[in-house]
């Protein structure tokens, strides 16, 4: 691991006890498989890679939408476009191995960038913050480009602090901007980062304003920050959308009250509460603690971004990792400083003690469930996609239907990779980056069951694919215009009035419906 620089100090991994080597090496091991761990096919997975085969083949990022009947032909802008690229051709040659090494790799160097950001003198907070947040962000490592967001967040957090310094000011005012233009490329979440940068810029002016004393050390720093702010603000053209990139985030920002209402990752931490939460409650205490015990360790960036990612963490579960990252360095910082003024102090180290086995057990328990099963191929269980679709696929597939599917968003991906081009689909998880908001609201309102069974007609759908446990299956059974052509235990087909959904009843009622055997095996695609 070579020299490890963090907050001024040198850490050599080499000079470190042989104890202390192997409980490094030890934590990192269990970080990797925590990373690892998770072998389960989003519902997006699909989707992201028959983008990266479209822009592929094309050698073209997709303008306009030619895959749904609900808006057809509308912008469709990736904000994702090279992450996409990337990720189809590691599964075009390696398959889902290659993504499940892809996943490790990138949650490993995140891992790597916590580990530096975390370097404190007392090993033991060290490895303990190290370990908590690295656990907590591989709880959301997903097949998905979000995981980019989270390494180059743990990289911007590396750098800022070397903006302090007039040596390595420069270095870190050249990097800023190109890590952005990248990040800008590869997931949107890069705004996440601006927001960073900007809190870093705002601080020391804002003190400057409230200690007029400290002006002539607080202001060019500030103005140092604004300049990188601005420069990595406008890298962000830098893109095959150009500022259409941000218009398309924008609405990804109006459609957060529709996607905490009805999506169970953007659900509020209280309605989806999972072992993620139960860290990020450890984390939060932790970080809580020793704010009060070593408060002069806690800048006021610190302070405000923890505070700001743990409401938004409360808001959304998906946010969760975003408190782990910006929370690490403080954290280990006033916690460590507390340790090492206080190590025979009994009740420090118990409590001490306590936090690292509430740290240890998930960790321990997720090296074993690994250690079950570690085929890295990926699995994709019914209950990943809240039902599966796969044989009433197969069924559209053998009858060659062809027409207007509506279907729900945790299906779209599937159903976009596996039908025909001649079948179009309702929805997808690309969500408000190509629909309307009254397309989504729509879509989630009737397989809720709060909307008329006639939604779907007056979107002109021909068939209406439903998960056999919704109400809605049974609303649209007690419908005159709807007839169940196909069932089985996970999900309903339904044929409606129009001339490709007749063509499917007037084939049920002679008897002549294919009704093909599938054997699914769980497994990714």
């Amino acid at each position: 691991m070579g020299d490890i620089v963090s907050q001024g100090q040198v850490v050599r991994f080499r000079a470190l006890p042989l104890l202390s080597k192997a409980a490094v090496i030890g934590a990192f091991a269990g970080v990797v498989i925590c990373f690892y761990f998770l072998r389960v096919a989003d519902p997006d997975l699909w989707w992201h890679i028959k983008t990266g085969e479209l822009i592929a083949t094309t050698h073209a990022v997709p303008q306009h939408d030619t895959y749904s009947f609900t808006a057809p032909g509308a912008r469709w802008t990736d904000h994702e476009w090279a992450s996409h690229v990337i990720i189809y051709y590691v599964y075009d040659r390696l398959g889902g191995p290659g993504l499940t090494a892809l996943k490790t790799l990138v949650g490993l160097g995140t891992a790597a960038a916590i580990y530096v950001l975390t370097c404190v003198p007392h090993r033991g907070t060290h490895l303990l913050v190290f370990l908590l947040a690295s656990q907590i962000v591989a709880r959301y490592a997903l097949y998905r480009p979000q995981m980019v967001t989270y390494l180059f967040l743990a990289l911007l957090l590396l750098l800022l602090p070397r903006m302090e310094g007039l040596r390595n000011r420069w270095r870190a005012s050249l990097l800023i901007p190109a890590l952005v233009v990248l990040w800008a490329n590869l997931h949107g979440g890069f705004p996440a980062g601006l927001a960073v940068l900007a809190v870093y810029a705002a601080v020391p002016w804002a003190q400057g304003v409230v200690q007029p004393q400290l002006r002539a050390e607080q202001w060019p720093k500030a103005g140092c920050l604004a300049i990188v702010l601005v420069a990595s603000t406008l890298v962000t053209l830098i893109n095959p959308y150009g500022y259409q990139l941000w218009q398309a985030l924008w609405h990804e920002v109006v459609a957060n009250s529709l996607n905490r209402a009805y999506v169970q990752e953007w659900r509020p931490l209280w309605q989806a509460f999972q072992l993620g939460g139960v860290l990020l409650l450890l984390m939060a205490a932790l970080a809580l603690v020793a704010f009060i015990l070593r408060r002069q360790a806690w800048r006021a960036e610190d302070i405000l971004l923890a505070v700001a990612t743990f409401v938004l963490s409360l808001g959304s579960i998906r946010n969760i990792p975003f408190f782990a990252l910006v929370a690490a360095a403080p954290l280990a910082r006033s916690l460590g400083a507390y340790m090492s003024d206080l190590q025979a102090h009994a009740r420090a180290r118990l409590l001490f003690l306590v936090a690292v086995a509430l740290t240890l057990v998930p960790a321990l328990i997720t090296v074993d469930l690994t250690c079950q099963r570690l085929n890295p191929e990926i699995e994709a269980p019914a209950t990943a996609l809240g039902g599966s679709p796969s044989r009433a696929v197969a069924f559209l597939i053998a009858n060659r239907v062809r027409g207007n599917l509506y279907n729900p968003l945790g299906w779209g991906g599937y159903l976009l990779w596996h039908l025909p081009p001649e079948m179009k689909i309702s929805i997808d998880g690309r969500s408000s980056t190509v629909y309307p908001r009254d397309v989504l609201l729509d879509n989630f309102r009737f397989y809720a069951n709060e909307a008329a069974p006639d939604l779907a007609l007056q979107r002109g759908a021909d068939l209406v694919l439903v998960p056999v446990d919704k109400p809605v299956a049974h609303t649209l059974d007690t419908d005159d215009r709807w007839t169940a052509v196909y069932r089985d235990d996970q999900a309903v087909l339904f044929a409606g009035p129009s001339e490709a959904g007749q063509r499917l009843v007037r084939l049920l009622h002679e008897g002549r419906l294919a009704t093909p055997e599938v054997m699914t095996n769980g497994r990714f695609p």
